[in-house]
């Protein structure tokens, strides 16, 4: 873990090094040495910003990312060149797409959309993921004294009832020591 950290703390400071990322317990690490470890995947980060996430898949992955601010796929272009397939788009945009993807990101996005466009988010990820695909998301967890009065946050039932209502079922892990 401690060689993730760094490599991607070199990483950011290349390309958004005005912005702070997070301090080593950011869950963000801990996804980057999943993805790390994930061979010959075809991934879709969507809201994937300056490309930090992807740059962790290994070169035998395809890449694929969907971000709405031009600068930071510029910047995503910047640090991936030809590794990742970026796209200036909306996640609406998938609506239709036939697309199959092994994982789908959806990393620290969820928490920005409107309320009522969640589930409609949710239900296109996994549409758009194989039968056997994964999805790995984050969102800050409402409990959390930080966020309690924050009600864009979700806390745990909320979620597990947007993430059953898509249609997933699975385990919600924590990661944040600190919760309450």
């Amino acid at each position: 873990m401690k060689n993730i950290v760094g490599k991607v703390n070199r990483l950011w400071r290349r390309v958004n090094w005005q912005y702070y990322w997070g301090d080593p317990l950011d869950v963000r690490y801990f996804i980057c040495a999943q993805l790390s470890a994930l061979k010959n995947k075809k991934v879709l980060d969507i809201g994937c910003g300056n490309g930090i996430m992807l740059s962790c898949l290994d070169e035998s992955n395809e890449a694929h990312g969907l971000d709405t601010d031009g600068e930071a796929l510029r910047l995503a272009r910047e640090l991936l060149g030809s590794r990742a397939i970026l796209e200036k788009n909306s996640w609406e945009a998938l609506g239709e797409s036939q697309k199959k993807y092994d994982v789908v990101l959806l990393v620290h996005l969820l928490e920005l959309i409107a309320g009522d466009q969640r589930l409609s988010l949710l239900t296109t990820a996994r549409r758009i993921l194989k039968d056997d695909g994964r999805l790995i998301f984050t969102t800050p967890n409402r409990l959390n004294a930080y966020y309690r009065d924050n009600y864009a946050k979700l806390d745990e039932k909320e979620l597990r009832h947007l993430l059953e209502s898509a249609g997933f079922s699975g385990k919600i892990y924590g990661w944040n020591p600190f919760p309450i």
